[in-house]
């Protein structure tokens, strides 16, 4: 039996982990969400923007954690195409990641974001409208790298380079849309905190204290992206992983929440139109 490289358990745990994380997320949404919600089992029901996005991050995780697991392992014979294809489906989990990232938290935030910074947000709302056009040349040059590797050595080392450069780029742009929303949670919790005028909505204090978890972790997924790219140590790719799972696990947290107040409320709702049916209000 071959040895097992220490990063390549460390990739199984997380993958393991990812797996569990969707799995209860998909739980959830079925067992849970649409039960509480009175909903019926429909593609709309189901597939929310909401309820996609998350899906598809947790999605994205595996592919990234599972391609690490195939990178360090002996798969398949030959090393190269292993080590090839591996890398390819782990750029599009990351990829994934980030596009499905920023989607769900500009869904969440966009209320936030047009109270807090009016100026700015339309240009954000452009960007993620149309961001995915940028991650999807990312993923395709990627794969066409892999795709000709055996062929065009010199071309596909230039198409690699130009993915990690997309995939730097599409990086940066996340960064600014994440700091843009953390920014707009912290001015917003700054703005209702013991305010005698304004009470904080739930909703909006809920995704706001999520918000900035998710977005302070997210700043160390790009600050291992970026040490990845320096070193080349699968280590650091592991803790990339790690972290964005991490990023994920808050924001499925923040769907419990918000579906938990949003029952209570529902529910209080209910009894008052009880009491005034019965003539006791």
């Amino acid at each position: 039996m071959l040895p097992i490289p220490g990063e390549a358990t460390i990739a199984v745990t997380i993958g393991i982990c990812t797996s569990c994380v969707l799995s209860a997320l998909l739980y959830f949404i079925f067992r849970i969400q649409l039960v509480q919600l009175n909903k019926s089992v429909t593609i709309e029901n189901v597939f929310t923007p909401f309820n996609s996005n998350l899906l598809m991050m947790g999605v994205s995780q595996n592919l990234m954690s599972w391609s690490e697991v195939g990178y360090l392992l002996p798969l398949i014979q030959n090393p190269m195409w292993n080590a090839s294809i591996a890398l390819s489906f782990r750029v599009m989990g990351a990829v994934l990641f980030e596009y499905t990232y920023v989607q769900y938290s500009y869904l969440r935030a966009e209320h936030i974001l047009d109270d807090i910074l009016p100026k700015i947000n339309p240009y954000i709302s452009f960007y993620t409208k149309h961001c995915k056009y940028l991650f999807l040349a990312n993923v395709i040059t990627r794969f066409v790298s892999c795709g000709i590797a055996f062929t065009d050595t010199e071309v596909s080392l230039s198409l690699s380079r130009a993915s990690v450069n997309m995939y730097i780029v599409n990086g940066v742009s996340v960064l600014v849309v994440d700091l843009a929303c953390l920014y707009a949670f912290v001015r917003y919790l700054q703005r209702t905190k013991g305010s005698a005028y304004e009470e904080p909505d739930k909703q909006f204090h809920i995704i706001a204290t999520h918000g900035v978890a998710s977005a302070c972790i997210f700043l160390a997924v790009l600050a291992f992206v970026l040490v990845y790219s320096l070193l080349e140590e699968e280590i650091w790719d592991c803790l990339l992983i790690l972290t964005s799972t991490a990023t994920f696990l808050v924001l499925f947290k923040m769907k419990v929440a918000l579906h938990r107040e949003k029952v209570e409320r529902l529910n209080a709702r209910l009894t008052v139109v009880n009491l005034v049916q019965h003539g006791k209000v």
